[in-house]
Protein backbone atom coordinates (compact mmCIF):
# COMPACT_ATOMS: atom_id res chain seq x y z
CA UNK A 1 0.00 0.00 0.00
CA UNK A 2 1.13 3.91 -0.57
CA UNK A 3 1.91 6.23 2.22
CA UNK A 4 -1.10 8.49 2.62
CA UNK A 5 -0.67 11.58 3.80
CA UNK A 6 -3.21 11.94 6.77
CA UNK A 7 -3.93 15.73 7.16
CA UNK A 8 -4.13 17.02 10.89
CA UNK A 9 -7.83 17.52 11.80
CA UNK A 10 -8.53 20.97 13.26
CA UNK A 11 -11.34 19.74 16.57
CA UNK A 12 -14.41 21.38 15.87
CA UNK A 13 -14.45 23.25 19.00
CA UNK A 14 -11.26 25.21 17.79
CA UNK A 15 -12.76 25.84 14.31
CA UNK A 16 -15.58 27.18 15.82
CA UNK A 17 -12.97 29.87 18.02
CA UNK A 18 -11.47 30.42 15.14
CA UNK A 19 -15.21 31.66 13.13
CA UNK A 20 -15.90 33.87 15.95
CA UNK A 21 -12.57 35.67 16.02
CA UNK A 22 -13.25 36.52 12.31
CA UNK A 23 -16.65 37.89 13.05
CA UNK A 24 -15.38 40.14 15.67
CA UNK A 25 -12.69 41.18 13.24
CA UNK A 26 -15.33 41.79 10.29
CA UNK A 27 -17.75 43.35 12.78
CA UNK A 28 -15.30 45.69 13.74
CA UNK A 29 -13.85 46.12 10.06
CA UNK A 30 -17.32 46.82 8.53
CA UNK A 31 -17.92 49.80 11.57
CA UNK A 32 -14.85 51.52 11.00
CA UNK A 33 -15.27 51.26 7.57
CA UNK A 34 -18.88 52.99 7.29
CA UNK A 35 -16.99 55.84 9.35
CA UNK A 36 -14.55 56.35 6.70
CA UNK A 37 -16.70 56.10 3.57
CA UNK A 38 -19.76 58.26 5.34
CA UNK A 39 -17.16 60.61 7.17
CA UNK A 40 -19.73 60.60 10.42
CA UNK A 41 -18.74 62.62 13.13
CA UNK A 42 -18.42 61.21 16.91
CA UNK A 43 -21.73 61.09 18.44
CA UNK A 44 -23.35 59.55 14.94
CA UNK A 45 -20.30 57.17 14.71
CA UNK A 46 -21.12 55.73 17.95
CA UNK A 47 -24.89 55.88 16.85
CA UNK A 48 -25.11 53.78 13.69
CA UNK A 49 -22.99 51.01 16.14
CA UNK A 50 -26.88 50.63 17.66
CA UNK A 51 -28.51 48.88 14.70
CA UNK A 52 -25.01 47.04 13.99
CA UNK A 53 -24.94 45.71 16.89
CA UNK A 54 -28.55 44.78 17.54
CA UNK A 55 -28.58 42.67 14.33
CA UNK A 56 -25.09 41.12 15.48
CA UNK A 57 -26.37 40.13 18.38
CA UNK A 58 -29.92 38.58 16.95
CA UNK A 59 -29.12 37.25 13.90
CA UNK A 60 -25.92 36.28 13.95
CA UNK A 61 -25.22 35.22 17.90
CA UNK A 62 -29.12 35.12 17.97
CA UNK A 63 -29.00 35.95 21.62
CA UNK A 64 -31.64 37.94 23.57
CA UNK A 65 -30.64 41.42 24.01
CA UNK A 66 -30.31 41.11 27.46
CA UNK A 67 -27.97 38.94 27.54
CA UNK A 68 -25.61 41.87 26.47
CA UNK A 69 -25.98 43.73 30.08
CA UNK A 70 -25.81 40.40 32.01
CA UNK A 71 -24.30 37.32 30.10
CA UNK A 72 -25.30 34.61 32.16
CA UNK A 73 -29.32 35.71 32.84
CA UNK A 74 -32.15 33.50 32.21
CA UNK A 75 -34.54 36.44 31.50
CA UNK A 76 -35.32 39.76 31.59
CA UNK A 77 -37.64 41.12 33.86
CA UNK A 78 -37.69 44.98 35.80
CA UNK A 79 -38.67 44.73 39.35
CA UNK A 80 -40.07 48.32 40.98
CA UNK A 81 -36.73 48.53 42.14
CA UNK A 82 -35.51 48.42 38.81
CA UNK A 83 -38.30 50.51 37.19
CA UNK A 84 -37.24 53.38 39.67
CA UNK A 85 -33.41 52.97 38.76
CA UNK A 86 -34.21 53.46 35.62
CA UNK A 87 -36.18 56.31 36.11
CA UNK A 88 -33.50 57.74 38.14
CA UNK A 89 -30.96 56.99 35.20
CA UNK A 90 -33.48 58.96 32.64
CA UNK A 91 -33.19 62.02 34.69
CA UNK A 92 -30.38 63.44 33.47
CA UNK A 93 -31.13 62.85 29.74
CA UNK A 94 -34.50 64.04 30.35
CA UNK A 95 -33.50 67.15 31.87
CA UNK A 96 -30.97 68.24 28.55
CA UNK A 97 -33.91 66.98 26.41
CA UNK A 98 -36.22 69.68 27.92
CA UNK A 99 -33.52 72.71 28.08
CA UNK A 100 -32.89 71.94 24.17
CA UNK A 101 -36.64 72.15 23.51
CA UNK A 102 -36.89 75.11 25.98
CA UNK A 103 -34.53 76.89 23.88
CA UNK A 104 -35.52 75.80 20.82
CA UNK A 105 -32.24 74.73 19.95
CA UNK A 106 -33.37 71.39 19.01
CA UNK A 107 -30.56 69.16 17.26
CA UNK A 108 -31.19 65.84 15.62
CA UNK A 109 -28.45 64.35 16.72
CA UNK A 110 -27.78 65.24 20.35
CA UNK A 111 -32.21 64.44 20.33
CA UNK A 112 -31.27 60.88 19.03
CA UNK A 113 -28.53 60.36 21.93
CA UNK A 114 -30.45 61.84 24.63
CA UNK A 115 -33.25 59.09 23.78
CA UNK A 116 -30.71 56.53 23.30
CA UNK A 117 -29.00 57.26 26.55
CA UNK A 118 -32.67 56.58 27.90
CA UNK A 119 -33.13 53.19 26.38
CA UNK A 120 -30.22 52.47 27.99
CA UNK A 121 -31.24 53.67 31.55
CA UNK A 122 -33.45 50.67 31.40
CA UNK A 123 -30.50 48.13 30.37
CA UNK A 124 -28.35 49.95 33.26
CA UNK A 125 -31.42 48.93 36.26
CA UNK A 126 -31.16 45.53 35.28
CA UNK A 127 -27.78 45.81 35.48
CA UNK A 128 -27.74 47.16 38.83
CA UNK A 129 -30.20 45.37 40.47
CA UNK A 130 -28.71 42.24 39.38
CA UNK A 131 -25.77 42.84 41.39
CA UNK A 132 -25.00 40.09 43.84
CA UNK A 133 -22.16 40.32 47.19
CA UNK A 134 -19.33 39.36 44.48
CA UNK A 135 -20.81 41.37 42.06
CA UNK A 136 -20.05 44.39 44.29
CA UNK A 137 -16.74 43.30 44.83
CA UNK A 138 -15.45 43.61 41.09
CA UNK A 139 -17.41 46.66 40.57
CA UNK A 140 -14.96 48.28 42.78
CA UNK A 141 -11.93 46.47 41.90
CA UNK A 142 -12.57 47.02 38.69
CA UNK A 143 -12.99 50.82 39.08
CA UNK A 144 -9.82 50.74 41.25
CA UNK A 145 -7.66 48.92 38.60
CA UNK A 146 -9.00 49.77 34.95
CA UNK A 147 -10.82 53.02 35.93
CA UNK A 148 -6.95 54.26 37.87
CA UNK A 149 -5.24 53.43 34.58
CA UNK A 150 -7.76 55.03 32.53
CA UNK A 151 -7.31 58.37 34.51
CA UNK A 152 -4.23 57.77 34.93
CA UNK A 153 -3.68 57.78 30.88
CA UNK A 154 -5.83 60.94 30.94
CA UNK A 155 -3.87 63.21 33.48
CA UNK A 156 -0.96 62.47 31.59
CA UNK A 157 -1.61 64.81 28.93
CA UNK A 158 -3.16 67.96 30.89
CA UNK A 159 -0.25 67.20 33.67
CA UNK A 160 2.48 67.73 31.14
CA UNK A 161 0.91 71.37 29.81
CA UNK A 162 0.64 72.56 33.25
CA UNK A 163 4.22 71.65 34.39
CA UNK A 164 5.38 72.88 30.59
CA UNK A 165 3.86 76.23 31.09
CA UNK A 166 3.32 76.53 35.31
CA UNK A 167 -0.67 76.27 34.91
CA UNK A 168 -2.84 74.88 37.41
CA UNK A 169 -5.16 71.91 35.70
CA UNK A 170 -8.52 72.82 35.83
CA UNK A 171 -11.42 70.87 36.93
CA UNK A 172 -14.78 71.14 36.04
CA UNK A 173 -16.85 69.18 38.81
CA UNK A 174 -19.87 69.98 37.72
CA UNK A 175 -19.29 69.05 33.89
CA UNK A 176 -17.68 65.67 35.22
CA UNK A 177 -20.79 64.73 37.23
CA UNK A 178 -23.17 65.53 34.09
CA UNK A 179 -21.31 63.55 31.78
CA UNK A 180 -20.95 60.64 34.15
CA UNK A 181 -24.96 60.83 34.37
CA UNK A 182 -25.02 60.63 30.86
CA UNK A 183 -22.46 58.20 29.79
CA UNK A 184 -23.50 55.67 32.25
CA UNK A 185 -26.44 54.66 30.48
CA UNK A 186 -25.25 55.19 27.14
CA UNK A 187 -22.34 52.38 27.82
CA UNK A 188 -25.57 50.21 27.71
CA UNK A 189 -26.50 51.18 23.85
CA UNK A 190 -22.93 51.79 22.63
CA UNK A 191 -19.41 50.93 22.92
CA UNK A 192 -18.88 49.08 26.07
CA UNK A 193 -21.94 47.08 25.04
CA UNK A 194 -19.90 46.36 21.96
CA UNK A 195 -16.58 45.49 23.03
CA UNK A 196 -17.26 43.97 26.36
CA UNK A 197 -20.81 42.70 26.41
CA UNK A 198 -21.11 41.20 23.18
CA UNK A 199 -17.22 40.51 21.01
CA UNK A 200 -15.51 39.82 24.29
CA UNK A 201 -17.94 37.21 24.97
CA UNK A 202 -18.01 35.77 21.60
CA UNK A 203 -14.49 35.61 21.33
CA UNK A 204 -14.18 34.00 25.07
CA UNK A 205 -17.71 31.99 25.28
CA UNK A 206 -16.25 29.83 28.58
CA UNK A 207 -15.42 33.52 30.13
CA UNK A 208 -11.82 32.85 31.11
CA UNK A 209 -10.62 35.82 32.93
CA UNK A 210 -6.88 34.32 32.47
CA UNK A 211 -7.16 33.93 28.56
CA UNK A 212 -5.15 37.80 28.22
CA UNK A 213 -5.03 36.71 23.89
CA UNK A 214 -8.30 37.05 23.65
CA UNK A 215 -8.30 40.23 25.95
CA UNK A 216 -5.74 42.14 24.01
CA UNK A 217 -7.73 41.15 20.56
CA UNK A 218 -10.78 42.63 21.32
CA UNK A 219 -8.57 45.61 23.42
CA UNK A 220 -7.29 46.23 19.91
CA UNK A 221 -10.15 46.27 17.49
CA UNK A 222 -11.86 48.54 20.25
CA UNK A 223 -8.79 50.77 19.87
CA UNK A 224 -8.93 50.44 15.80
CA UNK A 225 -12.75 51.21 16.12
CA UNK A 226 -11.71 54.57 17.49
CA UNK A 227 -9.61 55.48 13.64
CA UNK A 228 -11.95 57.18 12.29
CA UNK A 229 -13.01 59.94 14.87
CA UNK A 230 -9.42 60.13 16.39
CA UNK A 231 -6.66 61.99 16.02
CA UNK A 232 -3.97 59.30 16.75
CA UNK A 233 -2.09 56.47 14.82
CA UNK A 234 -3.13 52.82 14.89
CA UNK A 235 -0.77 51.81 17.46
CA UNK A 236 -1.14 54.75 19.88
CA UNK A 237 -4.77 53.94 20.02
CA UNK A 238 -4.02 49.89 20.60
CA UNK A 239 -1.48 50.42 23.23
CA UNK A 240 -3.63 52.82 25.12
CA UNK A 241 -7.49 50.63 24.62
CA UNK A 242 -5.51 47.73 25.57
CA UNK A 243 -3.66 49.12 29.13
CA UNK A 244 -7.49 49.70 29.95
CA UNK A 245 -9.46 47.47 28.05
CA UNK A 246 -7.71 44.08 29.22
CA UNK A 247 -8.62 44.81 32.75
CA UNK A 248 -12.49 45.69 31.46
CA UNK A 249 -12.54 42.45 29.83
CA UNK A 250 -11.36 40.82 32.80
CA UNK A 251 -13.87 42.16 35.00
CA UNK A 252 -16.49 41.79 32.40
CA UNK A 253 -16.07 37.97 32.50
CA UNK A 254 -15.23 37.54 36.35
CA UNK A 255 -19.10 39.90 37.08
CA UNK A 256 -21.14 39.12 34.02
CA UNK A 257 -22.48 41.85 34.42
CA UNK A 258 -22.24 45.47 32.20
CA UNK A 259 -22.70 46.97 34.96
CA UNK A 260 -18.96 46.70 36.03
CA UNK A 261 -17.17 47.51 33.26
CA UNK A 262 -19.90 50.46 31.81
CA UNK A 263 -19.96 52.52 35.06
CA UNK A 264 -15.72 52.44 35.28
CA UNK A 265 -15.42 53.83 31.54
CA UNK A 266 -18.22 55.87 32.03
CA UNK A 267 -16.31 57.02 35.31
CA UNK A 268 -13.12 57.66 33.35
CA UNK A 269 -14.84 59.10 30.47
CA UNK A 270 -16.07 61.97 32.64
CA UNK A 271 -13.01 62.62 34.87
CA UNK A 272 -11.76 63.32 30.99
CA UNK A 273 -14.48 65.33 30.40
CA UNK A 274 -14.14 67.87 33.57
CA UNK A 275 -10.55 68.56 32.58
CA UNK A 276 -11.43 69.75 29.18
Amino acid sequence: MENQTIMPTIPAQQRKGYVNYIQAFLFVGIYVTLGYVLKLDPNIYLLIGIPLTVAFQLFVRRLPIYRLWVRDSPRFKLSKLAIVIAIAFMAEPVRELVLMLIHKNTQLVKLTFLMTAMIGAIGAAFSFCSFTKATVKQFFLCLLIAGGIGIFLILLGPLAVALLKGHSMHFGFHKGIKSLLIYIPVGFVMEEVIFRGMLDTLVNPGANPKNIGSAFFVSALWGLWHLPVAHANAVVLIVVHSLVGIPLSIFWRKSGNLAVTSFTHAFIDAVRNALM
